[in-house]
């Protein structure tokens, strides 16, 4: 695949994969829906009145999914200028030449160069700077459970040199944690 990474890329990785999915199988379904409820030797007003609400419903979804995506990708590109701002330095020119491969096997994809440490999975996304961290509050598991699937995420809880808590969500792959505290020096409560 060979991506540069950069603020932009890794955002657009990891939700573009998510939304063409889940935006092709929510059309796939439109059309199974309108062709099943509209008998086409008997076309009713009823018939196509019921298949467009339930089309146009559909399309409604697809715009949520991209929009929350586009919120959640604000949010990483926002604590990546936060660690910019704080350390006077500049994630692009700091990862210049570094390549992503593709996402794993394991579903998570870690590039870590210089000072900075970039996690990429279906879960989530999130970079971290090295001197922006002062130790690792906590690291647990998080169920989302949804009407057929539950979803579960690693969540890691940073100490930050500006006395916050920065909060970095991944997959479902605890290595991402022990690797991350390896890297940064600090041990796993």
């Amino acid at each position: 695949m060979n991506t540069p990474v950069t603020k932009k890329t890794i955002v657009k990785r990891q939700s573009t994969f998510v939304i063409w999915f889940i935006g092709i199988l929510l059309i796939v379904l439109a059309v199974l829906i309108t062709t099943d409820t509209v008998d086409f030797h008997h076309i009713t007003r009823d018939d196509v009145i019921g298949a467009s609400i339930m089309d146009i419903f559909l399309l409604l979804c697809i715009i949520g999914l991209k929009y929350g995506f586009e919120r959640e990708n604000q949010k990483v590109i926002k604590r990546i200028e936060r660690q910019e701002k704080y350390l006077h330095t500049d994630f692009d020119q700091d990862m210049q030449g570094i390549l992503m491969d593709g996402i794993l096997s394991n579903g998570v994809e870690i590039v870590a160069y210089g000072d900075w440490f970039v996690a990429l999975s279906v879960g989530g996304v999130f970079a971290v700077n090295k001197k922006y961290i002062t130790g690792i509050r906590e690291v647990y598991r998080e169920e989302h459970s949804g009407r057929y699937t539950t979803n579960t995420f690693v969540v890691i809880e940073l100490l930050t040199v500006e006395q916050t808590v920065m909060t970095c969500k991944t997959g479902n792959v605890y290595q991402v944690a022990v690797d991350l505290s390896e890297w940064l020096g600090y041990p796993i409560p």
